[in-house]
């Protein structure tokens, strides 16, 4: 459950506009900007170690860090932050999974599947 207080602290959105009388037409908090530039970074040396390197890979590159960005910053504040971020997603990378078989189709079994559907 969370709990909306009248703190003023926490109510502060840190939103850089751009430069006095030239401002940019859009809103977006500091983290946005470091998430973005982070996200740039690794696209770049993605498509290079790929050795796609052009206008276009790049232009797809930028959309899909502008949606990634987008995705991200919505769950960063300040009790969810970037680190806590990062750290939650490489504990769901490296977590231990069972080992168990999965469960396989097989034609014996999708007869049984059959016998029991009710037409």
């Amino acid at each position: 459950m969370r709990m909306y207080t009248d703190d003023e602290v926490y109510s502060v959105d840190n939103v850089f506009l751009g430069p006095p009388r030239l401002t940019l037409p859009w809103r977006a908090r500091y983290q946005a900007y470091a998430v973005g530039a982070v996200l740039t970074a690794l696209m770049l040396f993605i498509l290079n170690v790929l050795g796609l390197i052009g206008f276009w890979p790049i232009a797809y590159g930028m959309l899909a860090v502008i949606a990634a960005t987008r995705w991200i910053s919505p769950h960063i504040n300040h009790d969810f932050t970037v680190k806590a971020v990062i750290v939650t997603l490489a504990n769901e990378i490296r977590a231990p999974r069972s080992t168990k078989a999965r469960s396989v189709i097989t034609p014996m079994s999708l007869r049984s599947i059959r016998r029991r559907t009710y037409h």
